[in-house]
């Protein structure tokens, strides 16, 4: 959590985004970070981007959502 503010605090504007990302992978322990400003996108490390289609992941399982907790209802 402390590694995520202090990131989150690096970036000013769009052009900051891989410098956070950097600053993030610089502390030991952390294994990926992904920053979002605006519309750019900073992805590093071990991180696995996943497609979605409505919040869905249309993937193995493609009735479940992979946000924990929010799953889709059920028909029936």
């Amino acid at each position: 959590d402390a590694v995520a503010t202090a990131t989150a605090n690096c970036v000013q504007d769009k052009q900051d985004v891989e410098k956070a990302v950097q600053f993030a992978l610089s502390v030991r322990g952390v294994l990926g970070a992904l920053v979002i400003k605006e519309d750019m996108l900073a992805v590093r490390g071990a991180i696995k981007l996943l497609p979605l289609k409505n919040g869905v992941y249309p993937g193995e399982n493609p009735g479940e959502n992979i946000f924990r907790g929010n799953k889709p209802a059920k028909d029936g």
